[in-house]
């Protein structure tokens, strides 16, 4: 499987390696749950910066410094 992907890759094609489990509905529940950013992370089995990249990918509204809604709620400036 790691060379089809290398080859893919060499070509110019992205091949998931897996569908992504965070979607923009998921994300959304998590915001408006006002519960810790890092417990949702614990639940889900990913890391915080899991969640605040792929909010990002998904494009939830962010700051002038490029920095996600997600990340505000932490307290993080």
């Amino acid at each position: 499987m790691q060379a089809v992907h290398t080859c893919a890759y060499r070509h110019g094609t992205h091949i998931a390696r897996r569908p992504s489990r965070l979607d923009y509905e998921t994300l959304r529940r998590i915001v408006l749950s006002h519960a810790p950013l890092s417990q949702a992370a614990v639940e889900l089995g990913v890391t915080p910066e899991t969640l605040y990249r792929r909010a990002s990918q998904l494009g939830l509204p962010g700051d002038r410094r490029g920095r996600v809604l997600l990340r505000r709620r932490e307290g993080v400036v």
